[in-house]
């Protein structure tokens, strides 16, 4: 019970407006932006990935849009890494 008060005053902290401007506030700003934005681009690279299974009958019929409709999961399954590659690097600093 004593650390769930310690965790909302440290949460708490964050927000009061005194220190909104610290630097404490931006690398939480910064690592929030970070996880939200990897989560997305992962979801998006594996609903490529999804529709590239799904759709894979078309490689014979339609390669070109089927070729480029994959490498769109790519850049969204590399831009993931990148994210959660800043994210980790982020924590491993701030400790």
């Amino acid at each position: 019970m004593r650390n769930d008060r310690i965790w909302f005053k440290e949460i708490a902290s964050l927000f009061d407006s005194r220190i909104a401007s610290s630097s404490k506030f931006k690398e939480f700003s910064v690592k929030a932006y970070l996880i939200i934005t990897g989560s997305l681009f992962g979801l998006i690279a594996l609903m490529h990935a999804w529709r590239s299974i799904v759709d894979r009958g078309r490689l014979a019929t339609e390669p070109v849009p089927y070729l480029l409709e994959s490498s769109l999961g790519l850049v969204a399954a590399a831009l993931s890494i990148w994210a959660w590659r800043l994210t980790l690097t982020k924590v491993r600093k701030s400790e």
